[in-house]
């Protein structure tokens, strides 16, 4: 195993060496859509500001962990068996990478491009105030329509229920009348059998009395006929009897 693969020094250098050439891509990328793009509703600008923060914080870190690395070789060389020459090329190394950091997080504090960022955000934040206001102007027409078109149902329904009840009542009328003309129908049908039967009677009656009529009527002309008194006498006692029975029967 050679020194190089156990030094600490040459495998943090390794990490820096390899994240500072994408950071620098990343940050020309990341400037390049701030002035060709609108950057609030990017998703490309957004991953790459995000790659560009998180490449910057992880050569922070080890250049941290370099510089803690070179602090103890510089207290103790002879231990390590590291010259004066080696160590000011490993100083010179993480002078240089925080420089090249600091470069990058400069032009990102650039005031030109963190206005056009922020104007893009107040732009989407403009637009969607717009977009929210018209979509509630919709939103209550569509709720006005929506009360109308209940109130017209609610209003349809109540003068069909009305309707409804009307009929119901008078279908409730006429089936009292019905009942009404039936339970009449049944006792006029009641007194036509009583009178059919008064009639029957008062015929016979009419029958009895005509056949006692023609009887006395003969015996009548027969004691017309006859010059005695005593027939006369009972002649009339025989009208008087026929009138009484008239008189009973026709009451």
């Amino acid at each position: 195993m050679t020194f190089k693969t156990t030094d600490p020094f040459f495998l943090l250098k390794g990490e820096i060496k390899t994240l500072l050439p994408n950071l620098g891509a990343h940050y020309d990328h990341w400037e390049e859509l701030i002035q060709t793009t609108n950057t609030a509703n990017n998703d490309e600008f957004s991953w790459t500001q995000k790659e560009l923060l998180k490449g910057i914080n992880d050569v922070n870190w080890y250049c941290s962990k370099l510089e803690i690395t070179i602090k103890k070789v510089s207290e103790n060389p002879d231990h390590y068996k590291i010259d004066q020459e080696e160590l000011s090329k490993r100083k010179k190394f993480l002078k240089e990478s925080k420089k090249e950091i600091k470069s990058i997080q400069t032009k990102m504090e650039n005031t030109k491009l963190l206005a056009k960022v922020n104007n893009d955000k107040k732009k989407l934040l403009l637009e969607k105030s717009k977009k929210q206001k018209q979509d509630n102007k919709y939103q209550r027409l569509d709720q006005a329509i929506e009360m109308d078109n209940q109130r017209f149902i609610n209003e349809e329904f109540q003068e069909y229920d009305l309707i409804e009840r009307e009929q119901n009542g008078e279908l409730d009328a006429i089936h009292g009348t019905i009942t009404r003309v039936k339970e009449m129908g049944n006792v006029i049908g009641e007194e036509i059998d009583e009178h059919n039967k008064m009639f029957d009677d008062l015929s016979d009656d009419m029958d009895a009395a005509k056949g006692k009529l023609k009887s006395a009527m003969k015996k009548s002309k027969k004691l017309l006929n006859s010059k005695d008194r005593g027939k006369m006498c009972t002649i009339f006692i025989l009208i008087i009897v026929l009138i009484v029975l008239l008189i009973i029967v026709f009451q």
